[in-house]
């Protein structure tokens, strides 16, 4: 039932994310995952998304290749999982800390050009050394450095790539960036 709730999909580029909560360790919940994964439809895509270092190991890799699992980069204060590839796409997640209150949402209040430089240097050396790669999805969150599209906006930059909107106009219009500005992802949609 699940599946045929998410057959819209299926002629996207899209992974369907499987997060691990950050008590779920290895040793523990490796059969679990094993299960789960047999019960996958396989006509759609995966990734994992680990918050725990145990899951950080070859025989974890070697699984997410063997099913064609994507293991997501996750750039986390608390844990930089490694840049392994495991299946044809990459799948980086750049999520912050929660240091940054949301009444401070709307500007880039910390900078975390360092962590974008290192996945853009990782990507252009996948690109040179593998041509088989056929998604790089990218996802920024507000706690990251304080507004997650402008984050998006100098991660393209950094990639010679083109940003996608000025988002300086909205928050201008809105005099304030408020909690109330954004609800959901999709008020940022273009």
């Amino acid at each position: 039932m699940f599946f045929n709730v998410l057959e819209p999909l299926l002629d996207k580029t899209l992974s369907l994310i499987i997060q691990l909560p950050p008590h779920f360790t290895e040793n523990k919940y490796f059969e679990s995952l094993q299960n789960m994964v047999n019960r996958f439809d396989n006509r759609f895509r995966y990734a994992l998304e680990v918050r725990d270092s145990s899951w950080c190991n070859n025989k974890i890799y070697d699984f997410l290749n063997d099913n064609k699992i994507t293991l997501v980069w996750s750039i986390r204060d608390e844990l930089k999982t490694p840049h392994i590839v495991t299946s044809d796409q990459v799948y980086i997640r750049f999520i912050g800390d929660r240091s940054i209150d949301e009444i401070d949402f709307g500007k880039i209040v910390k900078n975390r050009d360092t962590e974008m430089v290192d996945c853009v240097d990782r990507i252009n050396k996948l690109q040179y050394d593998m041509n088989d790669h056929k998604v790089i999805a990218v996802a920024f969150n507000n706690h990251f450095a304080g507004f997650g599209p402008q984050s998006a906006n100098t991660f393209l930059k950094l990639m010679d790539e083109p940003e996608i909107k000025d988002w300086s106009k909205e928050i201008k219009q809105n005099n304030t960036f408020t909690k109330d500005f954004q609800k959901r992802i999709s008020d940022f949609t273009f």
